[in-house]
Formats: structure tokens, C-alpha cells, sequence
């Protein structure tokens, strides 16, 4: 009897394609509620541009953007995950040790405000953790799409 000549595509360990999209999406989204470190705005005095930071943003926001991340993601993982949380939701879907929930967790500490208002080395902290951890959902995907 002649071997089966067909290869077959593993899948990656981890969680699923559809999941791994759903992740992206919410956390893009989570970045574009973000205010940028920077932005240029028209100096109307000599037709240059100057920089400006944007200063804060309500803590409230970010946090319910997350908290929004985490129902989409367990709605889709139904008895999968019960996580509370950023942080749990990661380590549920990448396990505690990963790098993805160490992230996870660290975005989740910078994003809790001083007074109501994330700003400053907080911001650029959270903006920081949050553009790893896409980078890293982005990575998985690239590899199922191998």
C-alpha cells in the first residue's frame, strides 16, 4: 500500500483564526480611542506645522473598551473562558506564563488613571503594551495564514 503522498496543515496551537481576528479587531479599536502622543496641527503663522500632545483621555473610556474586548471575546469562547477581565481573558486564551498575558495584565495596570484621566507616562505606557500585544495577535495570525 502506497503512503499517502498529501501533507496535511497543522493547526497552530492556541486559540482559533476566528478568535485570533476578533482579538485584533477589539484591540484596534481600543488603540483608536488612544489619544496619539502627538499630532501636527497647521501653524497658521508661517504655513509650517507644529506638534501638540494630547494630554489624556477619561480612564473610563479605555476601561470599557476592554471590558467591551473581553464580552465579544467570551460570547465567542462560550464555556471556553469566564474571565472578568483583560488580563484573565488573555491568560484564558494564551495561558498565565505567555507573553500575551503578561501584556495583557500590564495594559490592564496602566490603564487604571490617576483622578479619572490617563495621561502621561501612563498613556505612553498603555499605548506601548497595547501595540505589543497587537503585534503579537497579528504574529499568531500570520502564522495560521502560513
Amino acid at each position: 500500500m502506497a503512503a499517502n503522498s498529501k501533507t496535511t496543515k497543522r493547526r497552530p496551537k492556541g486559540p482559533s483564526l476566528e478568535i485570533l481576528k476578533t482579538l485584533r479587531d477589539e484591540l484596534d479599536g481600543i488603540d483608536s480611542i488612544l489619544p496619539s502622543i502627538s499630532d501636527s496641527v497647521p501653524n497658521e503663522e508661517d504655513d509650517s506645522e507644529m506638534e501638540i500632545t494630547t494630554t489624556s483621555i477619561e480612564a473610563e473610556e479605555v476601561e470599557v473598551a476592554a471590558s467591551a474586548l473581553v464580552s465579544t471575546i467570551n460570547g465567542k469562547l462560550g464555556d471556553e473562558s469566564d474571565a472578568e477581565s483583560f488580563g484573565e481573558l488573555f491568560a484564558d486564551i494564551f495561558g498565565d506564563s505567555s507573553k500575551e498575558a503578561e501584556l495583557a495584565a500590564e495594559f490592564e495596570e496602566a490603564i487604571e488613571g490617576y483622578f479619572g484621566d490617563l495621561f502621561g507616562e501612563d498613556l505612553d505606557r498603555a499605548s506601548e503594551l497595547l501595540y505589543d500585544l497587537i503585534a503579537l495577535v497579528k504574529a499568531r495570525i500570520d502564522k495560521w495564514n502560513q
